[in-house]
């Protein structure tokens, strides 16, 4: 057995210590991070769990909650939330662009990526019929982080930043042409 799926093995036996108090279904547990493993990739979860395996502080804002997380199977909030980014995970484990997000996750600050991975979920459970939501490319020439399929119309969503007030963020291209009729018409 590998380091890392020793780690997760140690990370899985203190979760499911936890499991009936937290009123979890048997296995659960098991398929979130058999799911983490497989979208996140052994050498990432090896970097943040052996690698990196440094002391951590749970009041270091600097580290990856992640890493805390996976860490501390004995904190039942931090179960919690690995199952919560599982699930949200799971609903777009077939969509073409959550690789893009899952790297995004890798490299980048976890809360922003975590965050938009959530609302896309959130809006997934709010569709209904033929309302759908997919998950948008990281491209530089994307608009919004996920696209709202409604009634035959795509709507790019754009996530604000978590610490800021919610606010409206038109896409650039709907600006742009905006720009260009209104100069166009004078």
């Amino acid at each position: 057995m590998s380091a890392v799926d020793t780690a997760l093995y140690k990370w899985i036996l203190g979760a499911n210590e936890r499991r009936e108090a937290l009123a979890l279904p048997p296995g659960l547990i098991e398929d979130s991070i058999a799911l983490l493993r497989d979208l996140l990739g052994r050498e990432y979860l090896d970097r943040l769990l052996v690698s990196g395996s440094e002391p951590i502080s749970f009041f270091d804002p600097d580290v990856n909650p992640l890493k805390m997380w996976l860490k501390s199977a004995v904190v039942d909030q931090h179960i919690v939330q690995v199952l919560e980014l599982a699930a949200y995970l799971r609903t777009f484990k077939d969509d073409p662009a959550l690789s893009d997000k899952t790297e995004k996750l890798e490299r980048d600050r976890f809360w922003p990526v975590f965050f938009e991975i959530a609302m896309a979920a959130r809006m997934t459970t709010a569709c209904q019929g033929s309302q759908s939501v997919a998950l948008n490319r990281e491209l530089p020439d994307s608009v919004g982080d996920f696209m709202m399929k409604v009634g035959g119309t795509n709507t790019p969503c754009e996530c604000s930043r978590l610490g800021h007030p919610p606010q409206v963020n038109e896409p650039h291209i709907l600006a742009e042409s905006l720009s260009k009729r209104v100069a166009d018409a004078t």
